[in-house]
């Protein structure tokens, strides 16, 4: 920062989301004391306007290493304020045969940094599609760990999340419809091409 951080983070706690994207995009290390304010300047993102955060977390998202972006987020306590949902998937377990790499949130990330087109739309419903998963949880006997509905439960959720942020209508249509038929995926590779057809239709 220049000068006093915690200054530079009242005059705009935006710049809070701005250097981690910065930092998260160009692969840097911030400065310990302007990390320091940033994580005591976080109270700030109260005062901040939902369309200026959706924007700054859509340019992380959507940017290089998205997934260092949410962790850095995690770290300084941004994330729990701004998408407490994304949040809660820390620590939630899977099932380790479809699961191995770890909990929802872990997973999450994963498939934000994999997708290939970087569009706002795909990221977001990735980001998202796993949201439910926390509310619905249920451990059944010999280690079984099931997600009964998560699709749905979650595709309320993303509403609700979207509507906070400001997102437009037909945004928030596109994302919360993709939440809700994720599941449908998993047997994709089984369809047959008249299945696929009026699927994508």
């Amino acid at each position: 920062a220049v000068r006093n951080p915690a200054e530079r983070f009242q005059e705009d706690a935006l710049r809070i989301f701005r250097a981690i994207r910065f930092a998260s995009r160009f692969q840097l290390w911030i400065e310990p004391e302007t990390w320091r304010a940033i994580c005591d300047s976080v109270p700030l993102v109260r005062h901040i306007s939902a369309e200026r955060i959706r924007e700054e977390l859509t340019r992380m998202i959507c940017g290089a290493n998205p997934s260092r972006a949410i962790r850095l987020l995690q770290s300084c306590g941004a994330l729990k304020m701004i998408l407490p949902e994304v949040e809660a998937l820390g620590g939630v377990p899977q099932g380790r045969r479809y699961h191995p790499e770890g909990d929802v949130l872990s997973h999450t990330l994963i498939g934000v940094e994999i997708e290939p087109s970087r569009h706002p739309i795909a990221r977001w419903s990735i980001l998202l599609h796993d949201i439910g998963k926390a509310k619905t949880i249920e451990r059944k006997e010999a280690g079984k760990i099931s997600f009964y509905q998560h699709e749905f439960v979650g595709a309320d959720m993303s509403l609700e999340i979207m509507a906070r942020l400001k997102f437009s209508n037909d945004d928030k249509d596109q994302i919360s419809s993709i939440i809700s038929r994720h599941m449908r995926f998993m047997s994709a590779k089984d369809w047959k091409k008249s299945t696929m057809r009026k699927f994508v239709g």
